[in-house]
């Protein structure tokens, strides 16, 4: 995916499509699915901190639809994570599940910060009513499991 089509209707939120053919066809059923996925929309790790979340459909497949939270602090804000997650309830009503990819600059590899944002996440994802169906994270290293396919 290109960057330059995402548009934001709130400060610090940004909304992008994906090709609706295109993410009917991934079956996100694995973790190597996943990051392949996730590899092929942003590439590698730009901005010093961003939340991107994508929702599924019953069957593991994306909505075409990709939220982004730019922005991230460390440590994880619990009213601005909860925001987010009636962000994603209300822009995909239809969505399921969502897998949630942590992009950030900086050290290679999984750190502690990494690691308060994934708690965080698990924790206030019931807020969307959206099952938590993966978190990874794309690094200056690359990309990492930081919870497996659920």
């Amino acid at each position: 995916m290109d960057r330059a089509l995402l548009v934001g209707p709130a400060p610090g939120m940004l909304s992008a499509m994906i090709n609706p053919v295109q993410a009917g066809e991934l079956e996100l059923t694995s973790d190597d699915r996943i990051i392949t996925m996730w590899k092929e929309m942003i590439g590698e790790a730009i901005s010093p901190g961003q939340l991107w979340i994508l929702p599924l459909s019953p069957d593991q497949r994306p909505l075409g639809k990709v939220l982004v939270n730019a922005g991230l602090p460390h440590p994880p804000v619990p009213e601005d994570l909860h925001r987010t997650m009636l962000r994603l309830a209300d822009e995909a009503p239809d969505a399921t599940a969502a897998v949630y990819l942590l992009e950030r600059t900086g050290a290679a590899g999984i750190e502690v910060r990494d690691l308060a944002w994934v708690e965080a996440i698990c924790r206030t994802a019931r807020v969307s009513r959206k099952a938590v169906h993966g978190v990874y994270l794309c690094h200056p290293g690359g990309f990492a499991v930081l919870s497996p396919v659920r």
